[in-house]
């Protein structure tokens, strides 16, 4: 009897602060900026034959909109099929305790379930509970729930967007927990995937569980009340550790996981590991380094600070995107990285043949996790050494993208004039009801 009162007692401690969390309006700006680079990430992809062939498969005649197609979709599958969309150039953005990508997988399933009655405020909170839910979490498994080979867009992605459904369709304190439930026992995903099309597909799998456990709970189907206890909970059975309420109970949205650590947003598509490396090589190319005059660069990273960035001689593009070697290769050969190098037709052979320049080791100081610390070595022909060390790169939370360079973001992915967006997305964005952020989709 001992044991069912403690296990309840984490599960419902949870879902009474998703209940009755409040906001301020620096995470709601925040919010917004996620939304809009959300938008940019799933309409990147709309061209990609994947997307095209997942669009024909889940097509149908409800009442979801597909991001970037000519069609609508149950909410499961538009969940899915919005995931997948958002999340296959690895354009989208990353919070650092989570470990993993918010947006794809919290607007996703929001938008799915979202008829245009609700608030625009509310929607926008209710991303901030999912992103506080990932963040808190992630804080508390994390590394070795990542570093232990989990993909966490898939795993706590699922908590996380679920999360954020009770919040947005005010279900009661009851069905919060049992929407936890659903959501936790299918939360899954493997990190070894990336690199493939599986990757993104765990996004829209993650959504769409959370849509589906929406569901189930509006068909009143029971769960268990305890899966987050502390002996056979998620993150016991999962992990293997216990989850710490008092300690999310005290810092809960104070500050909330989406100012600190904060939202990490990309300018190009790849894995955000790679960020800070991207920056150096690209200082170092500004300062006259290249192909031509480089005998070797090592990347210095902290103790597992690479291991996302699984390739070291990626077979195709898409590989490319996991590999520090590949993107500097392209900026000390072209003078930056063009996005179309990341797709998975793309051979890598003249990479291949001048692979032997690079070399990682991991001899840096074991910093915040929020930080993407890396020192990059150039040793050139003539001998001379030159070092780079990045530790906030552009589009970090210490170094942000503002709303115009996300607007931009996503202008160049609809190819459309941008002062034309701006008043689309100025209109959506400050309407008071959901109706005019689905307003903003219609339009573009």
């Amino acid at each position: 009897m001992t044991e069912q009162k403690n296990l309840v007692s984490n599960t419902r401690k949870l879902a009474q602060l998703i209940v009755d969390s409040k906001f301020q309006i620096d995470e709601l700006n925040v919010a917004k900026k996620c939304f809009v680079d959300y938008l940019a990430s799933a309409y990147v992809s709309r061209n990609e034959p994947a997307v095209k062939r997942l669009f024909d498969t889940l097509k149908n005649a409800g009442p979801a909109k597909l991001l970037g197609q000519a069609g609508t979709a149950s909410s499961d599958h538009a969940a899915l099929f919005n995931g997948f969309a958002a999340h296959y150039n690895d354009f989208d953005d990353v919070q650092a305790n989570f470990r993993g990508h918010p947006s794809v997988v919290i607007y996703s399933a929001l938008l799915a379930l979202a008829d245009g009655t609700e608030s625009a405020d509310r929607f926008f909170e209710a991303y901030i509970v999912g992103v506080e839910i990932a963040g808190q979490i992630g804080f508390q498994v994390n590394p070795t729930h990542k570093l232990s080979g989990y993909h966490t867009t898939a795993t706590l992605g699922t908590i996380a967007a679920a999360a954020s459904l009770p919040f947005f369709k005010r279900f009661s304190l009851g069905q919060t927990i049992d929407i936890l439930s659903f959501a936790a026992t299918q939360a899954a995903g493997l990190g070894i995937e990336a690199g493939t099309d599986t990757k993104p597909m765990h996004a829209g799998l993650a959504a769409q569980r959370a849509v589906q456990s929406y569901q189930f709970v509006s068909s009143q189907l029971t769960t268990n009340q305890d899966v987050f206890n502390n002996q056979t909970g998620w993150v016991k059975i999962v992990v293997g550790q216990e989850l710490d309420l008092d300690l999310i109970e005290s810092t809960w949205l104070t500050p909330a996981q989406i100012i600190t650590p904060g939202i990490w947003f990309k300018r190009h598509q790849f894995c955000s590991a790679a960020m800070s490396g991207y920056d150096a090589i690209k200082q170092g190319y500004l300062q006259g380094i290249n192909i031509k005059n480089i005998k070797q660069v090592i990347f210095h990273f902290r103790p597992f600070g690479d291991k996302v960035l699984r390739y070291k001689q990626p077979l195709n593009g898409q590989e490319g995107k996991f590999s520090i070697e590949y993107i500097a290769w392209q900026i000390l050969t072209f003078g930056d990285v063009n996005d179309e190098l990341f797709d998975s037709s793309v051979s890598t052979e003249k990479f291949q043949e001048m692979s032997y320049l690079f070399k990682r080791v991991n001899d840096l100081k074991n910093i915040a996790v929020d930080q993407r610390e890396i020192l990059v070595e150039f040793v050139r022909t003539d001998k001379s050494i030159n070092t780079i060390y990045i530790d906030w790169p552009q589009g970090s939370p210490q170094n942000p993208l503002t709303m115009d360079e996300i607007y931009v973001k996503l202008a160049h992915a609809l190819s459309i004039d941008e002062n034309e967006l701006f008043d689309i997305l100025t209109a959506g964005l400050t309407s008071k009801s959901v109706a005019g952020l689905l307003n903003i989709i219609a339009r573009i």
